[in-house]
């Protein structure tokens, strides 16, 4: 939930850990999806974001995809490609595709650029380059 870390981090925390049990002992790793903030407060939620992520992400010695952080760079590269869909709150096609994107790196310590999958056809060749480039940059400053 995008609102939780910053509204409620220890309700965050106490359930972020409850789960983290359960995906350890059924033998698997648990790592955090740092969501986008909403369109209308993006630049004073991310920060307060990243510090529960970041938090929870260090105690429980998981890993954090840092989403957020991509969106963020891509509004500051490219402010005219709009990521969200008109609520301001979920994704529209370009902000999917970057969300599957900055995964890529997280999960396979790999480049996406030069990826051939495009989740909507809509994207152009030119989006879809950025788009993978922006993940890749991300990886890079925010990768362990």
């Amino acid at each position: 939930m995008t609102s939780r870390p910053v509204n409620d981090p220890e309700l965050f925390y106490e359930y972020a850990t409850l789960l983290d049990s359960v995906i350890t002992e059924a033998g698997a790793q648990t790592a955090f999806f740092f969501s986008w903030p909403f369109q209308g407060s993006f630049d004073e939620m991310i920060e307060q974001q990243a510090a529960a992520y970041n938090y929870i992400g260090q105690v429980l010695d998981a890993p954090v995809i840092p989403v957020a952080r991509a969106w963020q760079l891509s509004r500051q590269q490219n402010p005219d490609l709009i990521l969200f869909m008109p609520d301001g709150n979920h994704p529209n096609v370009h902000g999917t595709y970057l969300a599957c994107c900055t995964f890529y790196p997280f999960l396979w310590d790999d480049s996406p650029i030069g990826a051939e999958y495009v989740n909507d056809p809509d994207i152009t060749e030119a989006e879809k380059l950025f788009l993978q480039t922006i993940a890749w940059e991300t990886y890079g400053i925010y990768g362990d």
